[in-house]
């Protein structure tokens, strides 16, 4: 893991939402998930029994694009710190995570599957 040190003076977080992380200090892995489904209806009528995650969306495995590149990072910490005054956050979305200080691997997955149910005309 990197050896750097963060300083924030202050942090000021309005929302933080389903399934997401504000963390203060080092971590050696993060590991967030949400699975959303979001019924809307012009007429609101709901039956109960619609609440089960049995769309595609929550069980495929997900791909990722191929890297054709190699990937190449060079870092040089001169003095071993960030310093930073302040962080505002007005919100976070699902499955995000707001992170102060080092992290070794962070995985985040977000899956949600939006139903429309409008009138026919």
């Amino acid at each position: 893991m990197l050896k750097r040190t963060s300083f924030v003076k202050r942090v000021n977080v309005k929302t933080i939402n389903t399934s997401s992380l504000l963390q203060i200090g080092d971590s050696s892995e993060i590991d967030s998930l949400s699975e959303t489904l979001a019924v809307m209806r012009e007429v609101p009528l709901f039956f109960g029994y619609e609440g089960h995650f049995r769309f595609p969306v929550f069980s495929r495995d997900i791909t990722y694009p191929p890297l054709y590149e190699p990937l190449i990072k060079l870092t040089t910490n001169i003095n071993g710190k960030i310093s930073v005054d302040e962080v505002n956050v007005i919100g976070t979305g699902a499955s995000a995570v707001i992170h102060i200080g080092n992290s070794k691997n962070v995985f985040l997955e977000n899956r949600r599957k939006h139903i429309r149910d409008l009138r026919k005309s």
